[in-house]
């Protein structure tokens, strides 16, 4: 063999790495651009929903899922609280029902943690066979209750003692909202139990 196939032997490995470190690099650009796009997209969606970091929540009402009394549920309060969002019928919300009852322990030193659904069908019996350990809430009765039950489930919102929105979540504590949620409570979550 001649030397000039020896180096052009040589050189094609080489070419052929190039070649794959510079589409690597372009296909993680093309990520990073597209996780903004989404993160924007959420941004979006949570001003669509009314319920956004920054917004002041007055007194809700809703109805207790126990036993159907009403209550209004003021977020003026000497504890912040953590309102999750979700619905007896939603896949996710019963994913990440070990996820939600790890965090409602985890944080009941520090926060008041309620569960509301926008639906009253079937949140009675949902509670009660899931032993939520948190009081159970549901329907919407003003603006308040109506801004936090618009939208996907499941949800996560920390409210201030003053009543203002300062974190919130969508989705099931997976991913980047699991990580999120973990940092901002100081908490380790067991993750998501297995699709049904």
């Amino acid at each position: 063999m001649n030397k000039e196939h020896q180096e052009t032997g040589r050189g094609r490995p080489g070419r052929v790495i190039w070649l794959l470190f510079t589409a690597s690099v372009a296909v993680n650009y093309a990520l990073i651009a597209y996780n903004r796009h989404l993160e924007t997209r959420i941004d979006t969606m949570k001003r669509a929903f009314g319920l956004f970091e920054g917004r002041f929540l007055s007194t809700a009402v809703f109805r207790r899922a126990a036993d159907g009394g009403v209550e209004a549920f003021s977020f003026v309060r000497p504890k912040p609280t953590i309102i999750y969002v979700f619905s007896p019928t939603c896949g996710w919300c019963k994913r990440n029902q070990l996820n939600m009852k790890s965090l409602a322990y985890a944080s009941r030193s520090a926060f008041d943690f309620i569960a509301v659904s926008g639906s009253c069908l079937g949140v009675g019996r949902y509670a009660a066979t899931h032993a939520l350990p948190v009081p159970v809430y549901c329907g919407s009765s003003n603006e308040s209750s109506e801004l936090i039950v618009r939208g996907g489930t499941p949800q996560t919102v920390v409210v201030s003692t003053s009543g203002q929105v300062v974190r919130h979540w969508i989705g099931a504590y997976t991913g980047t909202v699991k990580d999120a949620i973990e940092g901002y409570f100081g908490v380790r979550l067991p993750g998501l139990a297995a699709g049904q």
